[in-house]
């Protein structure tokens, strides 16, 4: 009798630890990370352009040539305000659930793209952008991201390809591109998200002067 309940209590024992030993597949398990685990909206509200001349609003018109001002007779004249294109987005976090505050959230990278609108014209590519930045946004708040769209180097190029007969536009500029801007990053629970918006932007040389 004394053996059997030695057995019964050693039985038990093992069975109690392989149970706590187990492993687990719920939601706290690591390496279980889901977008939809940060808890709340993340929506870009607004996004404004500046370009060399200054603050452009909500217009899209990118400087795609750097023109000489004043260049009469024998005179070469001062080069126009001319180089990179930048945005700034403002980017808010907002809660599913008020009592419950979402995740905050740490964008660190973002890549700009550009289609054609019409792809019958004959148009040069515009170069893609992936590029890296670092904006804490806590719940229930907002912040900004200041973003390189259009560097000057991705510019010359695209204006040699139609200068140097590569490309012939079987129209006189504008020429419209769809812009995608994507914002990538993660919250402090590692689920990662993204966020894309879009703008039409029309390249040509405009002179600033």
């Amino acid at each position: 009798m004394q053996r059997r309940r030695v057995f019964t209590l050693c039985l038990v024992l093992v069975v109690a630890v392989v149970y706590s030993c187990g492993g687990g597949s719920g939601p706290g398990s690591p390496g279980s990370t889901n977008p939809d685990k940060i808890g709340g909206y993340i929506t870009i509200t607004a996004m404004g352009h500046s370009s060399p001349k200054g603050d452009q609003g909500d217009q899209w018109q990118m400087d795609m040539v750097r023109d000489m001002c004043g260049a009469t007779g024998g005179s070469t004249g001062t080069p126009e305000q001319w180089g990179d294109d930048t945005a700034v987005a403002t980017v808010a976090l907002t809660s599913y659930n008020t009592t419950i505050p979402a995740n905050t959230i740490f964008i660190q990278r973002y890549t700009v793209e550009f289609t054609q609108q019409v792809y019958e014209l004959n148009l040069p590519p515009i170069t893609m952008l992936d590029l890296t930045t670092s904006v804490t946004i806590k719940p229930d708040s907002s912040g900004t991201v200041l973003l390189v769209i259009m560097p000057s180097g991705a510019k010359i190029t695209y204006w040699k390809g139609i200068t140097s007969g590569l490309y012939n536009p079987v129209n006189l500029p504008p020429y419209l591109y769809d812009m995608k801007i994507t914002l990538y990053g993660v919250d402090t629970l590692g689920n990662s998200f993204s966020v894309p918006v879009h703008r039409t932007i029309s390249v040509a040389d405009y002179n600033n002067c």
